[in-house]
């Protein structure tokens, strides 16, 4: 089966920092789940406890992206090899990842020199109520387009430093340089 085909854009920046993405409106379920085998079962079998296919496809592409840019950067692509960490962010010794998808994008951040992360968010109306906990009342305060930019902020560098953010999403502060 031939795997999908994965757009990628590099940061001027930073060469050693690729971000990979892909839109998943045209994507069938049905063509990617035999795709399943060629992953580690402890995401095989987190991607199956989805209730929609649109995160199984965004979920399993994610996936799919990584193995594209361990085999274009010269890495054994053995997804079954994947270990992770005690707050359960994948890893692999010598290789930086962050996968994050939202509505029809998922996107990929890696590099072979430094721990990263990336977010992503569909901006939909919301009930503010819900970052109650997660941002600070003078963050909620400056509305809906802003809480989305501190929320994938902080999201982004929790993922880098590989802890669960809902335990430490509140205690980071969101300056405009993150």
């Amino acid at each position: 089966m031939i795997l999908p085909t994965f757009s990628r854009q590099f940061i001027s920046v930073q060469p050693d920092l690729c971000i990979y993405y892909r839109f998943t409106n045209h994507v069938m379920w049905s063509y990617l789940s035999p795709l399943l085998d060629s992953i580690d079962i402890r995401c095989k079998s987190r991607i199956l406890k989805f209730g929609n296919d649109l995160d199984k496809i965004n979920s399993l592409i994610g996936r799919l992206m990584l193995k594209s840019a361990l085999e274009e950067n010269g890495f054994a692509a053995d997804l079954n090899k994947l270990q992770y960490n005690e707050y359960g962010k994948p890893f692999f010794p010598g290789v930086y990842f962050s996968i994050s998808h939202s509505g029809y994008l998922v996107t990929l951040a890696y590099s072979k020199v430094c721990e990263l992360g990336i977010d992503c968010e569909k901006i939909v109306p919301i009930d503010m109520d819900m970052f109650n906990g997660f941002l600070s009342d003078s963050e909620l305060s400056l509305g809906v387009q802003s809480v989305y930019q501190i929320w994938t902020r902080k999201e982004a560098a929790l993922k880098a430093l590989g802890i669960r953010s809902e335990e430490h999403t509140s205690e980071l502060q969101s300056p405009n340089t993150i």
